[in-house]
């Protein structure tokens, strides 16, 4: 089951293998029929549950082979939107945003593979734990398509990558705002509760490869000194 996108810049690709936790569920929504269903994908001791969105032809093809149990192969983009509810509270909702599925054999074990490629955002700081070890979150701005907004086809979602201890002190000599840079390794969720008992949650990239900036440094740091030199002079 395949479905097709149009390519733009960046890249925001989960790859993942894992069970179905509960039969998909289908809705008509002003674009055609959408369809969700949950998967469970197993890294090491750690449960990683992925809410999967697919749309259009996609969305009639998993709702009629898809299954509670089976094992799927999964491909997609994930999206994260950040939004504030009606008491002005900050939501973070994610939904891995399906151009295929497809069955797997029960033998293919799981998958959790997440790629990345884009601009970074602000400027990253290097912070240090009361241990010593560095710690630096960048956010890297990648395009993916949206079938379900009927205005908008495509949207920049940031992506945040995590790294710490040398690998962490080396990314915050190379980055740099609007530098572009590709990171490749895994989707790990997180969950916290607030002091004033609120849950929350959110996704970030752990690297497994070393993250590959490209240009220079000084050549994105320029760049940035004359659109921050521009926006002064128009104010």
């Amino acid at each position: 089951m395949h479905q097709p996108g149009r390519t733009g810049f960046g890249r925001n690709l989960l790859q993942i293998i894992g069970h179905v936790g509960q039969d998909p569920q289908s809705t008509q929504t002003r674009l055609g029929l959408r369809t969700r269903f949950p998967v469970a994908v197993n890294r090491g001791q750690h449960l990683e549950w992925f809410q999967v969105h697919a749309y259009r032809a996609l969305a009639t093809e998993s709702q009629r082979r898809v299954r509670k149990g089976q094992l799927v192969y999964v491909e997609g983009a994930l999206r994260i939107r950040r939004y504030e509810d009606r008491d002005g509270r900050q939501r973070v909702v994610s939904a891995l945003l399906a151009s295929q599925v497809q069955a797997h054999p029960e033998t293919g074990g799981s998958l959790n593979r997440w790629l990345a490629a884009g601009r970074l955002g602000t400027e990253p700081v290097l912070h240090y734990s009361a241990q010593g070890v560095a710690y630096i979150e960048l956010a890297i701005g990648a395009d993916i398509p949206r079938p379900e907004q009927e205005y908008v086809s495509r949207v920049v979602d940031w992506i945040p990558v995590a790294l710490w201890g040398p690998d962490a002190e080396q990314a915050a000599l190379l980055a740099a705002t609007g530098r572009t840079v590709v990171a490749a390794g895994y989707a790990r969720s997180e969950q916290w509760e607030t002091d004033e008992g609120e849950q929350r949650s959110r996704w970030r990239l752990i690297p497994t490869e070393r993250l590959r900036f490209i240009g220079t440094r000084e050549h994105w740091d320029r760049r940035a000194a004359r659109s921050r030199s521009g926006a002064q002079e128009a104010a």
